[in-house]
């Protein structure tokens, strides 16, 4: 399980490096929304409290419907509530995928019941050139579905 300070810091640290200027300075302008919203990479672990962790919680449509709503809501004219609840959405899904490499989630509930554990993979070949000792000769991904 990635730790409540990674998700909290590499997530947010990568939203923010990503982002337009614009909204960089917005964010600074208001540290406290920024704080707020940087506590979002840690929302999906507060199910560890009610029981069924990496289940409701990590699905994909959550995030999805965050970001569903903040497109209706800046059709609106509500453009920082907008980005908020985007970032929010964003911040989320970050969660999930490093969630994802520390075992199963239940990825697509409600309508999938069953927990993913996805896992990919570099196949390495020691057959290199003078430049490289080692050439990547493929890639792999591993789905398990698990009840």
């Amino acid at each position: 399980m990635t730790y409540s300070p990674t998700h909290l810091g590499i997530s947010t640290l990568l939203l923010y490096s990503l982002m337009p200027k614009r909204r960089k300075k917005y964010l600074k302008s208001n540290p406290i929304t920024f704080f707020l919203l940087s506590l979002g990479a840690l929302i999906p672990d507060l199910d560890l409290f009610f029981g069924g962790h990496r289940y409701i919680s990590h699905s994909i449509f959550i995030p999805l419907v965050f970001t569903l709503i903040a497109r209706y809501v800046k059709a609106n004219k509500y453009e920082n509530l907008s980005f908020n609840l985007q970032y929010l959405g964003v911040i989320w899904f970050s969660h999930i995928i490093f969630d994802l490499s520390f075992g199963p989630l239940a990825l697509f509930w409600p309508i999938d019941n069953r927990f993913y554990d996805i896992i990919l993979g570099v196949v390495f070949d020691m057959k290199g050139n003078f430049l490289l000792p080692i050439t990547i000769t493929g890639l792999f991904m591993t789905v398990i579905l698990t009840d």
